[in-house]
This record gives C-alpha cells, structure tokens and sequence, in this order.
C-alpha cells in the first residue's frame, strides 16, 4: 500500500502555486496536525492492518511545505504508522524548501527514518527565485550541502520550466551544475509551468514553451550520460531511484491519501478530502467517483503514453495510431508505444485522439 500525508502550510506562499496551502500559523499547525493524526489512527484501527509481516511500499510527506513541521511532529506521524506497520523497507520521502534545511534538521530527519528528500530547486535564476518569492541560490547549494552532512543518499531535485527571466539554455545548465556537485542527487523532476496561478506579465518575461522544446533533446541526452533513466515525462531517475509514490499513481496501485485536499484510490473508488479546514475537519469530501471500467482503460492509456510502455492492446482507433507513428510523433517498441521527443510537445493532443 501506498500512503501520502499532505501537510498544507509553508512559511510562505509561492507566487506561481495553485495547491491547497497556506501561510504558517503555529495555532493552526497544533490544530490541524490533531485532526491528521486522529484520522491515520482511525483508517489504520478500522482496516485490522496490524500485521507485522506486511511492509508499506511507500509514505510521502506532500505540502505545502511539510519541512516546516518540527522533527517532534513529523515522528510523532510515522510513529502511528510504526504501531501497524513493518517501515523496515518502506520509501519514505519528505518535500523540502532549501530554506527549512539546516544541518541538525538533516541530521534528525534521517534518524527518524525519512530516506528520500524532494528539494525543490526550481530555478538557480537569482532573478528568476526573487520573482517568485524564493531566497537566493546559494541556499539551494547550502541545503544540498546539508543533506550530505545528515548522509542521505537519494535526493529528487525538482525544477519548474517557464519561469520568468530564464532562458531555455539556462535550464541544461543548472541540471549540470547541481548534479556534478552533488552525485546524491538520483531522480530529477523537470515540470512545464502550465495550468498554474501566476501573474500575467510573466508571460511577457518567460521563454515560450517551443522554445524549451529545443534544448529539451539536449537535456535528456545530458541526463542519460549521467545514468538518468527517463521514466516518465517530467521525471528521471538513475536505477532503483525511481519514485514508488509516483508510480503508484501511474500503476492503478492503491494509495490512501490524510489530510486536508489529500485524495485516495482504493479499488476502483477515488476521492478528495475537504479542500478548507472546516470541511477536513468534519470530514466532508471534496470529490468522489466511482471508476467504471471505461474510465480505468482511458487512464491507463494517459499513464501508458507518460510513462513510454503503453500497450497497443489498449487503442481502439488502430488508424489514428498508425497516422502518429507515421508522423514520427509515436515509435512502436514491440507491442509498446512511446512518444517522440516531438510527440511529448503535443502528448495531450495525441491523448484525446486515442482515447
């Protein structure tokens, strides 16, 4: 099984973000975390899963920024998890902003069991972190610098693509910068800057998506000269770094979502907690749906093209499919298909015609 803990406050709210999250209120954290906490307790007492046998694949700390929480708060979370569950081998990732990362906070998190980091870089454009609210960055190296202290060994470094002032070449650049100084870093995440809130004028500052589109060629080669396995679109990841948590989403696995906006899929049934406090807090969804079989073969169609392994067996519309291929928008591996390097600039255009 697969479990996220959405922690929905941060010290302060990116400019770009549309997530549920808000700014850090000490009150509301105490208050928040005893509701979060009473519902782990209950899902685990309610499901019977004290079984010391069972392992839990993964446990991933999402914000907001869950490294804002004190390393009291975020063991006293695992710890109910400890009273269910073997963690011996469990992928447990906690999200960070380089400026929550000091060397003793590194330190403790990895004595409580936190063994993948996600550090959000996002950009090393000092004009491009002030714009959106970021600190400068040599926090980001200083951070980088702490987590070898506190020796962990499997940091996913996450980039936004179409932020304002960076220039498209900029981007190979950084990646180079930030994995040939620190060889911890194993999985790479690089996210197109669409369907966020952001100001409007900085479409007039931000390279335009075609412009990334060709360096983006460069980029995938760079990664693979470093052993970067290109597992999905926007991510990367060198061999057995790759994110359970995520592909768990990609997989139909299950997963079980706490706390405010966290959603679940369990069976074929997905739904979304309260969206505000109220809401969580007496236990009103936000969204649910039953998945018909209709609905389960279109995602895995969706997840099939993203993750470069969709099976043929799968499309219906076997013309439109050979027109792809024939465009050199898709590639056929066996009975797989994958996207080209100018089919992932139109993936969801190819998507809707699959579908």
């Amino acid at each position: 099984m697969f479990y996220y803990i959405h922690i929905p406050f941060c010290k302060s709210k990116c400019k770009y973000c549309s997530f549920a999250s808000f700014a850090w209120i000490d009150d509301k954290i105490e208050e928040y975390l005893v509701f979060l906490k009473k519902e782990i307790r209950e899902y685990m007492e309610d499901s019977c899963l004290r079984r010391n046998d069972n392992i839990i694949e993964s446990i991933y700390f999402w914000g907001g920024t869950p490294s804002v929480l004190s390393i009291a708060q975020i063991d006293e979370i695992i710890s109910i998890f400890r009273e269910f569950w073997n963690l011996e081998n469990t992928e447990m990732t906690l999200e960070m902003n380089p400026e929550n990362v000091s060397e003793e906070y590194a330190i403790w998190l990895k004595k409580i069991g936190i063994n993948r980091i996600s550090i959000w870089v996002q950009s090393l454009n000092n004009k491009t972190l002030q714009e959106i609210w970021r600190s400068e960055n040599k926090i980001i190296f200083e951070a980088l610098n702490n987590l070898k202290k506190g020796e962990f060994e499997n940091i996913w470094a996450d980039f936004i693509i179409g932020l304002p002032y960076v220039l498209s070449w900029e981007i190979k650049k950084d990646l180079e910068k930030i994995i040939n100084e620190n060889n911890n870093i194993k999985h790479v995440s690089l996210y197109m800057l669409e369907n966020w809130i952001y100001p409007k004028n900085w479409a007039e500052i931000s390279f335009k998506k075609e412009d990334y589109l060709m360096e983006y060629e460069k980029v995938v080669d760079f990664l693979k000269e470093k052993w970067f396995e290109h597992y999905e679109i926007s991510n990367f990841a060198k061999t057995w770094a790759e994110c359970r948590h995520n592909k768990s989403y990609w997989n139909h696995s299950n997963y079980r979502g706490f706390g405010l906006n966290a959603s679940s899929f369990v069976g074929n049934k997905r739904f979304t907690n309260g969206k505000n406090f109220s809401n969580y807090y007496w236990w009103k969804l936000e969204f649910e749906e039953i998945l018909e079989e209709k609905d389960l073969k279109i995602e895995k169609i969706m997840f099939g093209l993203r993750t470069f392994n969709l099976d043929t067996n799968l499309i219906e519309n076997k013309q439109k499919l050979d027109e792809f291929i024939k465009d050199g928008l898709l590639e056929k591996d066996w009975n797989f298909i994958k996207p080209t390097i100018s089919g992932i600039a139109i993936l969801d255009f190819i998507t809707q015609n699959l579908i």
